[in-house]
């Protein structure tokens, strides 16, 4: 997902799922912004 500067999420190739590393995330917030409303929340 390319709105994510570190690269905290990745889709896996087998099950199409998107996956999410908390140790890269930076909370920089791109990646709220850029989903609809609801989709994804972060929690510190």
């Amino acid at each position: 997902i390319t709105i994510c500067p570190p690269g905290a999420f990745e889709i896996d190739p087998v099950t199409r799922r998107v996956n999410f590393d908390n140790e890269k995330c930076v909370a920089c917030e791109l990646c709220i912004k850029a989903c609809p409303p609801r989709a994804m929340e972060l929690h510190f």
